[in-house]
């Protein structure tokens, strides 16, 4: 089936984006279960960006990546994913000017962590924000409704190709061809796969005391309660990687696993 990319098309959202949008958009639920689901980065970049290159590389990757025009609409009790056709200027600038480095600091990591609204603001977002004679930083801030970490690595590498000019090979994995092929599999493949992941959760490890858990207290499924706001900020080098991950070893913990525990809020992870 050809595929028209200049107009609106209506697709099933997959099940991750279900159950994210339902989560998301539950009355009780709060901006400190939203705002986890936000993926954010911000890159200091001397003297100056290429505003015109960027542009080119952004609207280009749009193209490639039907995801990156995602947005969603609840038709009829259901919700849909509409796909966009790319845009010419998606593009945002902003001029901070000179600051001092507190000011500067605090500025970017405002505009890093705005919130982000799964179903009111675009999903993908690229930012140049002018910061005088520091010189500009590069925002990207994407929702994990529309990409996971592997998806983050993958459009770095684009992005980063697109900018040098240097070639693309193979063709991307369209919204469309996701719900075909991994969410809905054909009927004479739908048993094997099912006995696949029964067999891959048949001795699933118990899952850890810690945080809420330990304390014989119910999860926060959607953030609900009053949670007290925490903030992790560590700089680590490749010897406190090494050692960090000396010590999870010895834990028998997989660095992973404690970094996004610490993360949560179960444990603290301290990198000097």
């Amino acid at each position: 089936m050809l595929r028209s990319v200049h107009r609106t098309e209506t697709f099933p959202v997959t099940l991750w984006q279900e159950y994210l949008l339902n989560e998301a958009t539950h009355p009780e639920c709060t901006d400190d279960f939203r705002d986890r689901f936000i993926f954010a980065s911000a890159y200091l970049m001397r003297p100056r960006i290429d505003v015109r290159r960027l542009r080119r590389a952004v609207i280009n990757l749009r193209k490639r990546h039907d995801s990156l025009r995602i947005r969603f609409d609840r038709s009829s009790g259901y919700w849909q994913a509409l796909i966009d056709p790319p845009g010419e200027d998606v593009l945002q600038q902003i001029d901070l000017g000179d600051q001092s480095d507190a000011a500067f600091q605090a500025s970017i990591s405002a505009i890093s962590n705005a919130p982000l609204h799964i179903v009111d603001d675009p999903l993908a977002q690229v930012t140049v924000v002018k910061c005088g004679a520091r010189g500009d930083v590069l925002v990207t801030r994407l929702h994990h409704a529309i990409s996971d970490g592997f998806g983050m690595v993958l459009l770095g590498e684009e992005m980063a190709k697109l900018l040098v000019g240097l070639p693309i090979f193979g063709t991307a994995v369209s919204h469309a061809e996701y719900i075909a092929r991994f969410q809905s599999p054909p009927p004479n493949r739908a048993a094997e796969i099912e006995a696949y992941w029964d067999e891959m959760h048949r001795d699933f490890p118990k899952a850890p005391q810690i945080g809420r858990k330990a304390k014989g207290l119910e999860p926060l499924i959607r953030g609900i309660g009053k949670v007290e706001q925490k903030q992790m900020t560590f700089h680590a080098s490749p010897e406190s990687l090494r050692r960090f991950e000396t010590r999870m070893g010895a834990e028998n913990v997989s660095a992973t696993t404690a970094l996004f525990a610490g993360y949560l809020g179960a444990v603290d992870v301290h990198l000097v």
